[in-house]
């Protein structure tokens, strides 16, 4: 790239641990058909691990990579902002493949309005979500990093990511922002990233779901956009398991014959669970995913518990940034 010209387009990505990804992500980048000279890829390496920061040693000056130590996933793409160089800001995750025409239809469609909005494209995979699936398809808001453009002036008068969400809502939470300084978010269906599927492990999916942690937070940011109403099937979930295995664990300490109720219930879900994961299992036939079978194990065992965990991830985000924070928010990050 030369250094007398100033990319229009940077393209921002934060990886950790996913060495082996990376190589897929270039090649789409490498494949875009968008004058090279007129963008940037920026990695930010939040504490990887793994040979990471080798892969991107070895690339030279294609890619401009800075290395941090672990902060989440808003404090690693407020870092790519303040390395960006170009006046528009394209996001991107490290295991998905943009199509061909990704940055000229972001600069298109950016154009035609003047730079004055924020881009959301369609995301999507081959195969549906399921237990041992993960799976992304998007082709409306909330907002979602992993395929969203906007321009860096936008982006900076609202404040950035709020580096108080490590992980979950943080990319939701600017799109809101942003709307709010009056910067509007389109969905452009041109705008396409293909997210392969892969495969999802217990931990992986415990992982997922830690994010609802900050639900209170963001309701109280957000107290109109139902954060509440959209989450209550969980409350639903939470409410039926403590029933069915509250009433039965309560009255065992005054009636024994209790408890048998209760292990009653918890070999039925053990029973039903292990059939629904045994289903989902079948269907990764021909799709060149593979279930380890600890996780087969765990799913069928352990997925009883999974409301009482969202239930655990609510109230520690409720005692956290409720009753300990007051009123108080983190501070907003500087892009200077």
């Amino acid at each position: 790239m030369s250094a007398a010209v100033e990319p229009r387009i940077s393209v921002l990505v934060i990886t950790r641990n996913r060495a082996h990804l990376l190589p897929r992500l270039m090649q789409a980048l490498w494949r875009q058909d968008f004058p090279r000279d007129r963008f940037e890829v920026v990695v930010i390496d939040d504490g990887s691990s793994d040979s990471t920061r080798e892969y991107l040693a070895g690339l030279g000056d294609a890619v401009r990579w800075f290395s941090q130590s672990p902060g989440g996933v808003a404090k690693a793409r407020n870092a790519s902002v303040r390395q960006a160089r170009g006046s528009i800001l394209a996001f991107t995750d490290d295991d998905c493949v943009p199509q061909p025409d990704w940055l000229r239809t972001i600069d298109r469609e950016m154009a035609a309005r003047q730079s004055n909005a924020a881009l959301l494209g369609r995301t999507y995979s081959e195969l549906p979500a399921s237990t041992f699936v993960h799976s992304v398809f998007k082709d409306s808001e909330p907002v979602v990093t992993c395929n969203f453009a906007v321009t860096k002036d936008a982006f900076q008068r609202a404040g950035g990511f709020d580096e108080h969400f490590t992980w979950y809502f943080e990319d939701e939470d600017l799109g809101l922002r942003l709307k709010q300084n009056g910067c509007p978010v389109h969905y452009v269906p041109g705008m396409v990233v293909f997210h392969p599927s892969r495969y999802q492990g217990f931990r992986q999916y415990l992982r997922q779901r830690s994010g609802l942690q900050f639900c209170f937070y963001m309701n109280r940011k957000h107290p109109r956009e139902g954060v509440w109403t959209r989450n209550r099937h969980l409350f639903a979930q939470m409410k039926r398991k403590a029933i069915l295995f509250g009433i039965p664990f309560v009255t065992g300490f005054i009636w024994r014959p209790a408890f048998a109720a209760l292990l009653a219930v918890l070999a039925l879900h053990v029973a039903l669970d292990g059939w629904r994961v045994w289903k989902n299992y079948a269907k990764l036939e021909g799709t060149g995913l593979r279930a380890r079978p600890v996780d087969l194990l765990l799913f069928a065992s352990l997925n009883w518990t999974i409301p009482f965990v969202d239930g655990f991830q609510m109230a520690r985000g409720w005692i956290r940034d409720g009753l300990l924070a007051g009123r108080k928010q983190t501070d907003r990050p500087t892009f200077a």
